[in-house]
């Protein structure tokens, strides 16, 4: 089946490149190895050691993207978008090394910067920048740590609390 309902028309100077695959080209036609494999568990298995120091230090540099927009030295949009990759990185990479709380905020800050892309309340972010904080910091793997659900129903209610005053940015 086609993409195109009709063949699309190309100028005289246009090429059409079709990639190599490059996972075939670094494993060959067999498929990957027992030790390739191996490996790779070793490599998730050891990020995971690290990834609440990781998130940390992640949170260092977005820390600083939130401050500069809130300080308005920073292009509001461009600093927003910077926040939502990080959220978006968040959200799909905490589960797969064992924090699937930090990939819920994650998902949730992604959610609240793509629905506001110049993020009318500052304060949602800093809220949610807070609580993956906190998750990384105390080590919080998942909702059935006690304090992972304290943080989720704060989250909550101060998203409820801030997002129903229309222009107030406390």
């Amino acid at each position: 089946m086609s993409l195109f309902k009709k063949s699309p028309k190309l100028s005289a100077n246009s090429k059409i490149f079709y990639p190599k695959n490059k996972v075939k080209d670094k494993v060959g036609s067999g498929g990957l190895t027992p030790e390739l494999i191996t490996e790779s568990e070793e490599a998730v298995v050891a990020l995971q050691e690290d990834y609440g120091a990781i998130v940390e230090e992640q949170l260092k540099h977005i820390w600083k993207i939130y401050e500069a927009v809130e300080a308005g030295q920073l292009d509001r949009e461009g600093g927003i978008a910077d926040i939502m990759q990080a959220a978006f990185n968040f959200k799909g990479e905490a589960t797969s090394f064992g924090y699937p709380m930090i990939g819920q905020m994650g998902a949730s800050l992604y959610r609240y910067t793509t629905d506001n892309p110049h993020a009318d309340k500052l304060i949602i972010i800093k809220l949610h920048l807070d609580a993956i904080g906190a998750i990384a910091r105390h080590r919080v793997q998942d909702d059935k740590n006690p304090l992972a659900k304290e943080i989720a129903k704060n989250l909550e209610l101060a998203i409820a609390k801030y997002s129903s005053k229309p222009d107030e940015e406390p």
